[in-house]
């Protein structure tokens, strides 16, 4: 992710994507299933390319 345009698109899929997976049956589940590991991961992400 290289500018502000990009962490925003970023961000906006990710909203898009937790909505749609809120829609399914065990959906508040599979989110936090999915934050608690990509959110992890992401912040790693992040904080490593800042180096």
């Amino acid at each position: 992710i290289s500018s502000n345009d990009d962490l925003e698109q970023h961000c906006h899929d990710i909203t898009a994507f937790l909505r749609d997976l809120l829609r399914l049956p065990n959906g508040y589940r599979s989110v936090r299933a999915f934050l608690d590991q990509d959110f992890t991961l992401s912040c790693a992400l992040l904080t490593g390319s800042k180096k």
